[in-house]
């Protein structure tokens, strides 16, 4: 059986940038020195709260992969295109086009919904139900 290799590189990305993110946001918070400490600890569990959102979006890519039922998997692939593909939009007009480490991640796990796509419908259109 042949696995869907954009799917499952666009997955490992999506993790890449839930750690990124968590990482990198923490960081952020900490050092903008916000007082109260309540409000500090607030805005590190929003941080946290997206990190695990991208985090759990990159394990079902992953497995989406691994998926043979065809509608479950597209419905899942389009929904996270979606939803990786509005924060990358955001950072190519917010950014005016500068790349940046986020920028350049979201593009390429956009890109590899897109093309794991294609290379679904492709696939079923050919008659090979390997997936």
């Amino acid at each position: 059986m042949s696995r869907n290799i954009f799917l499952i590189v666009a997955g490992l990305c999506a993790i890449v940038v839930a750690i990124y993110h968590g990482i990198e946001g923490d960081a952020i918070v900490q050092g903008l020195n916000i007082q109260p400490a309540e409000s500090a600890a607030l805005m590190r569990g929003s941080f946290h709260i997206g990190t695990m959102g991208w985090l759990v979006g990159g394990i079902v890519i992953l497995f989406a992969s691994f998926l043979e039922a065809s509608w479950p998997r597209n419905a899942i692939l389009i929904a996270y295109t979606v939803l990786f593909g509005i924060p990358a939009f955001s950072l190519v007009v917010m950014g005016q086009g500068q790349p940046n480490f986020g920028m350049v991640m979201l593009l390429l796990i956009v890109v590899g919904l897109i093309a794991g796509l294609i290379v679904d419908r492709r696939r079923s259109n050919s008659g090979n139900l390997a997936v």
